[in-house]
């Protein structure tokens, strides 16, 4: 769960507007299809004038790159993998807000139809290849915002970007310390179903 609410602390710094965590008016539904989906964080981006749809997911990866013994594998691999299962079971949300769902596109504050961001990360702290272009967005929305100008005078890019950067790592980091705290006292009690959604590194998570 922390590992969503620094993603969420990122994106109201950079300028993002209504931000919203588990949007439960997102995919609206009798909850009785498969395929109905609440988004982890929605949020509007003011610079594309676009809603940001976030979906964030862990990968357990014995190495940073993956699992293969090899270790040859490129940091953020099992994380995009997880990415690209994420983007196959929101094509039906997908799908029902580009035929004109609930949404800003139908209340005209968009300029086009939303944006779907898995937001992947390792056990080791690397990032999937859709997360990493959304830290990217994050730092030209804060670009766009703040345009050094009163207090921001100063402001830099590429501290913006190395700060939240480093923080996500930090909560990626802690989350997997309580898994590992879990697993060695028995703490696992409860079940998804029970006890919430999260995403550290336990039985529910990936």
């Amino acid at each position: 769960e922390q590992q969503l609410k620094v993603v969420r602390d990122m994106m109201e710094s950079a300028g993002f507007e209504d931000v919203v965590i588990e949007d439960r008016w997102w995919d609206e539904g009798d909850g009785e299809a498969k395929d109905t989906r609440r988004p982890d964080i929605t949020a509007f981006n003011p610079r594309t004038r676009r809603r940001y749809v976030i979906d964030v997911v862990g990968a357990w990866a014995a190495r940073a790159g993956g699992e293969e013994e090899s270790g040859q594998r490129a940091a953020g691999h099992a994380a995009s993998g997880k990415e690209r299962g994420k983007e196959l079971s929101y094509r039906g949300a997908m799908r029902r807000q580009d035929e004109g769902g609930l949404g800003w596109l139908v209340r005209g504050k968009a300029a086009a139809k939303d944006e779907f961001v898995p937001f992947g990360f390792e056990v080791g702290g690397a990032l999937g290849a859709k997360a990493e272009l959304f830290l990217a967005e994050c730092v030209r929305v804060a670009e766009w915002k703040n345009q050094g100008v009163g207090d921001l005078a100063f402001w830099s890019s590429m501290t913006w970007g190395g700060h939240w950067r480093e923080r996500i790592g930090v909560e990626i980091a802690r989350g997997v310390a309580r898994c590992v705290e879990k697993a060695a006292t028995g703490g696992w009690g409860g079940s998804a179903a029970t006890s919430g959604r999260h995403h550290e590194f336990d039985r529910d998570c990936c």
